[in-house]
């Protein structure tokens, strides 16, 4: 890396940390962006908006949209963002990247522009022995920054309850491997009333079975589609039984002595929780009214309620923009931050996000949370 560039860097994150939550048009680029490449998948989970059953019928606004990425749209993409001085691209997908024909391109083409990749994957056996995958990330391993996946529970029948399709052995199996290869994992727990408990056991059969990872612990979206991700089931402050989950998290963490490293969720109902996502982050996803030739360069946040349920469809065109700033700092994006920092809702949706309930206008008044 250039000096000049390495200089530039420094004074983005200087901006960025002086900016966020502070200024609706700011001097820095957004500090990650996410490339969504392909809609297939080979799971039903519970909570998803694209492929869950539940969600056919839910008022998903993103349910069943086909599309596939052409490997040049993403080339190009990824120039754009890393000429722009985007300091990460993730590669991700409304479904499982590894069943787009050119998912190893995409990722040496990362690795080519930023000296290493990231991705997403549920490691579907079938799937990733047929393109040879994961022998091909082992062949990469320096070269991979980590690697995202969603684990629900410590043992077969609570995770696959949840992500239906998955075969947790498959998924340990998988783990074990690259977990003993050094590539750093990041593990996405959603945490509801139904599901909490499974959250100790998990830390446990991480630890017995030698899995090093960071154990993200999130919140649900609430996308009202079933009773899995209904309002119901959200964590909410002062929330006595995930609470006392969390706690005993916490201490079995803490006793693998960095072995996992465990990152806590927001509750819902959080007094000083704000929307930062307009700040830190975009991604290039599909959502319906939009033109579906152009799947492919729709920016929008990332996968809240705004967009699965609301309004916010879309939030410009990756081509329409001669620059990343132009891009970052377009009308759409500006008008939103400076709702936020007014202490305005973005979108009507925005009363089923822990991060929007304090908002005017995101109608708090429409929860109706369990008893405590």
């Amino acid at each position: 890396m250039s000096q000049n560039r390495q200089e530039l860097l420094t004074r983005d994150a200087e901006c960025y940390a002086g900016e966020r939550l502070r200024v609706a048009r700011l001097n820095y680029p957004p500090r990650w962006v996410t490339i969504g490449i392909s809609s297939m998948c080979t799971n039903h989970c519970t909570f998803c908006s694209y492929h869950s059953l539940d969600a056919r019928d839910g008022g998903s606004n993103v349910y069943g949209l086909k599309y596939v990425m052409p490997l040049v749209r993403f080339k190009s993409q990824v120039d754009f963002f890393h000429a722009g001085r985007v300091p990460h691209v993730h590669i991700c997908a409304p479904g499982e990247p590894f069943l787009h024909p050119d998912i190893m391109a995409m990722i040496d083409h990362v690795i080519a522009r930023y000296g290493k990749a990231s991705f997403q994957s549920t490691f579907n056996r079938v799937v990733m022995a047929r393109g040879d995958y994961l022998s091909k990330i082992l062949d990469r391993r320096v070269q991979i920054s980590y690697i995202v996946t969603d684990i629900q529970a410590g043992e077969a029948t609570g995770h696959e309850a949840i992500k239906r399709g998955s075969s947790f052995a498959d998924l340990l199996t998988t783990l074990q491997i690259l977990s003993d290869a050094g590539i750093r994992i990041i593990g996405n727990f959603i945490i509801t009333r139904e599901n909490h408990a499974n959250l100790p056991g998990l830390i446990n059969t991480l630890y017995k079975h030698g899995i090093r990872l960071r154990l993200n612990v999130e919140n649900l979206f609430p996308h009202m589609f079933n009773e899995f991700t209904a309002m119901e089931n959200v964590y909410h402050l002062g929330d006595r039984d995930i609470a006392a989950s969390l706690q005993e998290a916490r201490e079995l963490a803490k006793a693998t002595r960095e072995s996992i490293e465990l990152t806590l969720p927001t509750p819902f109902g959080d007094p000083v929780a704000r929307c930062s996502v307009f700040w830190d982050k975009i991604q290039i996803w599909p959502v319906k009214g939009v033109d579906p030739a152009r799947y492919d360069e729709n920016l929008v946040p990332h996968a809240c309620n705004a967009v699965v349920r609301g309004d916010m469809n879309s939030l410009g065109y990756v081509s329409d923009y001669p620059d990343v700033m132009a891009l970052w700092n377009n009308p759409k994006l500006v008008a939103l931050r400076t709702k936020i920092l007014a202490g305005e809702a973005p979108d009507r949706f925005c009363w089923s996000c822990p991060c929007g309930v304090a908002l005017k206008g995101s109608g708090l008044d429409k929860v109706s949370g369990p008893a405590f």
